[in-house]
């Protein structure tokens, strides 16, 4: 492991414990009462967070010695969760401030909080989780990088909007929590195709 897998896994961490926070204040009003003790520990996140990636990254490098695939998976999921909780925290943001949580307004907030964790993605993955220093000029790479996205981002909000506008009516929860139940199923779909597209097309040297 590094230094710079140390200091890196903090900052990542420290990403993830402010969007988390953002979530939770976003969503108190609709969060089930036992949970409502979460708001409550905001102030231990910013150091759970980044024992968690800490931890993370360490034992997957330790592993990483014999396959080094299992140490860039390792700091991909943690990455990933980054792009998660930047994803969820910009759509609950643009859902708190203007009321919405359905139709084309909700298709377009999806689509904004997507590109917020996209941009997020590629500077972690670029510099971090592939280490990758080659001569392929940046615009060349980020527009690979985008072309695999790109895919993700139509599997993205298609799915999300899907369950949110065919199935939000049939469901005894609120519109706002299901809205976010959309997006999560959503990310699930993304995961494999994007470190496959990532690894051995975008990041390949």
């Amino acid at each position: 492991m590094k230094r710079k897998d140390y200091i890196n896994s903090i900052i990542v961490g420290e990403i993830i414990a402010v969007f988390f926070v953002i979530i939770l204040y976003t969503l108190q009003n609709e969060l089930p009462e036992k949970l409502g003790f979460l708001l409550k520990l905001k102030l231990i996140f910013p150091i759970f967070f980044p024992l968690f990636g800490f931890a993370v990254i360490y034992f997957s490098s330790q592993i990483g010695k014999k396959w080094q695939i299992v140490s860039q998976f390792g700091k991909f999921c943690f990455v990933g969760m980054s792009n998660f909780m930047v994803d969820f925290g910009v759509l609950n943001l643009l859902i708190y401030f203007s009321g919405y949580d359905k139709g084309l307004y909700y298709s377009v907030f999806k689509g904004v909080s997507f590109l917020f964790a996209l941009t997020n993605s590629f500077t972690w993955n670029k510099f971090w989780t592939f280490d990758n220093k080659g001569s392929a000029p940046v615009f060349r790479q980020f527009l690979k990088f985008f072309s695999v996205v790109f895919i993700g981002l139509v599997i993205n909000v298609s799915i999300a909007s899907f369950v949110v506008n065919k199935y939000g009516s049939t469901v005894s929860i609120s519109s706002t929590l299901w809205a976010n139940i959309g997006a999560l199923i959503s990310i699930v779909f993304n995961i494999t195709w994007n470190f496959i597209g990532l690894r051995f097309f975008v990041f390949k040297d």
